[in-house]
């Protein structure tokens, strides 16, 4: 496959990852406030039924085969799914959930995207290359998250610092765990057994596993902190959010970081297309649950957001071609 193929398979998949996620936002907060229910429920309920729905998918899809060798796959790597799982799904969510108690749909996206920023420190970390070219485009579409949260600077209250600081938490967490279910999957980590089995690479079953991995933290949490009952809409619409967000868009999300293989630009260039969401998170919260539109600056923010984007995707790929 040529790096213009691949480029185009990771905008895709990484666009449809981000047309599904992005309701999340404008659905979480609608559920938190709206409707009275507390945030734990939101994080919680939305891993248990992507428990369940995974388990019944993969059987049907796959056969009771791929559903017993993933779960050899957790109980062989438990330790390291539960430090996978519990920071990419369960801290990742968690923090997400709380956050959207304090502040509009389009505003946790538009801050979520430091996220593009943290792929290139997360891979720094665990060893990878990053080139500086990706980085500067990436950098862009941090200018622009600034500018979409501008009013920050104005009033920076105890609702804000609740709705930024867990969301930037969330942010690192995200490609953190997901980066190291990828590189087991890709057989990186000599000491684990991950990428031995045939389901390791497949989106559905890693996300299982990512799934089996947070539940245990998720659980302990709801332990510690003792939530009042779920309400009755958020046991209707987490159902719609795992559909949504929890398999169809983690799958797409999935599949984009499974194209770029080994290449580092190519899995920062996947997070980054996530900047769409900011947009499409915005369309969600104004034509379904009534949110406020952006001033003119965090318009201009939202513009850069995608022509950061659009540079990383022509420019990677240009730079890609003379090379080859």
């Amino acid at each position: 496959m040529n790096i213009n193929t691949t480029y185009k398979k990771i905008l895709i998949f990484g666009f449809l990852a981000s047309l599904f996620f992005s309701s999340t936002f404008a659905i979480n907060k609608f559920l938190n406030i709206d409707t009275g229910g507390h945030w734990y429920w939101t994080a919680a309920l939305r891993y248990i039924y992507v428990f369940f729905l995974l388990n019944a998918i993969i059987l049907i899809k796959d056969g009771s085969k791929s559903l017993i060798e993933t779960y050899k796959c957790y109980s062989n790597n438990i330790l390291f799914w539960l430090i996978a799982g519990g920071v990419g799904f369960g801290i990742f969510y968690m923090s997400l959930s709380y956050a959207a108690s304090y502040s509009d749909g389009w505003v946790l996206a538009s801050t979520w995207q430091t996220t593009i920023l943290f792929t290139p420190v997360v891979l720094f970390i665990l060893g990878e290359k990053v080139k500086l070219r990706g980085i500067m485009y990436l950098i862009i579409m941090f200018i622009g998250v600034v500018l979409i949260n501008n009013y920050a600077f104005d009033h920076f209250d105890k609702n804000l610092a609740n709705s930024i600081i867990p969301i930037l938490l969330a942010a690192f967490s995200y490609p953190l765990g997901n980066t190291l279910c990828k590189f087991a999957s890709d057989g990186r980590y000599k000491n684990l057994s991950v990428s031995d089995y045939s389901i390791s690479k497949k989106p559905l079953n890693q996300i299982l596993l990512m799934v089996l991995g947070a539940l245990p933290l998720i659980f302990i949490t709801g332990i510690l902190i003792q939530p009042q009952a779920a309400t009755n809409e958020q046991l209707l619409y987490i159902i719609i959010v795992a559909i949504l967000t929890g398999v169809i868009a983690t799958f797409f999300l999935y599949k984009a970081r499974n194209y770029a293989k080994d290449n580092s630009n190519a899995l920062a260039f996947a997070d980054g297309t996530q900047a769409l969401e900011s947009p499409l998170a915005l369309f969600w919260g104004y034509f379904f649950f009534n949110e406020s539109l952006p001033n003119g600056t965090g318009i201009l923010g939202l513009a850069l957001l995608t022509l950061g984007m659009y540079l990383y995707y022509t420019k990677s790929i240009k730079h890609k071609s003379i090379q080859s």
